[in-house]
């Protein structure tokens, strides 16, 4: 886990999620009586498949393979093994689901729920306006100093993974409602950090509050649903939901790709492309226009 901080410089999230499989294989090691450079790539095999019996996606047992596969060849560098049980096993291939995004009707919807009289509405609501306005991730959200915002640029600095740093441009109406935020409403909780969003003590906001700020705006917008079993349903509305649709319309906007992919911060042009999709209801439209035997010539 040192490595992986202060070598790989991985954020502390990250960290997190290689541990919890790190975890798995250990024990699973431990079942067998094994050190973790002893088992066959047949063993290692059939604990991954172990792990979709328990109910794992595919996606998650292909994120532990890539973890566990890290962690063997850092054993190679660190004690000159020369075998990675992993180094020959194919990746289990998850199916590429397009992101689910929000229509422009109902994101002007949820950015419009909270009131801008009361310092913490006033606060949410310039959380939601941040997030859609620049495709941020909630955790660079929620860490964002006030020295990254410089609205007479109309920009915003965003510190994102692996601390590389990245300029966004925010537009006029989402300027508006921060700047009011930081200049009216901040100073009234007696604010105790640099960070531009603050709890009600004063006190940097955490992510998990950002996810219940959405979480309960988007109730009252009428976009979150509940199942009556403590999960949420079918139009379950979450923080990269917004950056998802931030990408999205501006893809149908007419924005070019890797000007998109600069903002969301991505390292490949490849990550950003699954937002190109295009949903039927758009195709009907472009065909309907203009395709010779379609338009409607009135």
């Amino acid at each position: 886990m040192d490595h992986l901080a202060l070598e790989r410089g991985l954020s502390a999230r990250t960290q997190e999620g290689y541990g919890r499989d790190l975890d798995k294989l250990a024990r699973m090691a431990t079942r067998t009586g094994r050190l973790p450079l002893d088992l066959s790539p047949l063993e290692v095999g059939d604990h991954l498949e172990e792990l979709s019996r328990e109910g794992l996606s595919l996606r998650s047992v292909a994120r532990a393979r890539s973890a566990w596969k890290a962690f063997f060849r850092f054993l190679q560098l660190d004690s000159g093994a020369c075998a990675n049980p992993l180094a020959d096993l194919p990746s289990p291939k998850a199916v590429n689901s397009l992101p689910r995004v929000l229509s422009i009707a109902d994101t002007l919807r949820l950015l419009d729920a909270p009131g801008r009289s009361k310092p913490l509405e006033a606060r949410d609501g310039a959380l939601l306006e941040l997030l859609y306005a620049t495709g941020m991730r909630v955790s660079e959200a929620v860490g964002l100093p006030l020295a990254g915002w410089l609205p007479e640029q109309g920009l915003v600095r965003v510190w994102g993974k692996g601390n590389k740093e990245r300029i966004v441009p925010v537009g006029k109406i989402a300027i508006e409602r921060i700047e009011d935020w930081i200049h009216h409403h901040r100073p009234q909780l007696q604010p105790r950090t640099d960070r531009m969003f603050v709890n009600f003590r004063g006190g940097p906001l955490s992510r998990i509050s950002a996810w219940e700020i959405l979480d309960r705006w988007a109730h009252v917008a009428g976009l979150q649903t509940d199942d009556h079993s403590g999960r949420k349903g079918s139009h379950r509305i979450h923080p990269h939901l917004l950056r998802h649709s931030f990408a999205t319309h501006l893809l149908q906007g007419g924005a070019d790709l890797r000007a998109v992919q600069e903002m969301l911060g991505h390292s490949s042009v490849t990550t950003t492309e699954m937002y190109t999709h295009l949903d039927l209801g758009t195709l009907q439209e472009v065909h309907a226009s203009c395709h010779p035997r379609a338009r409607n010539r009135g």
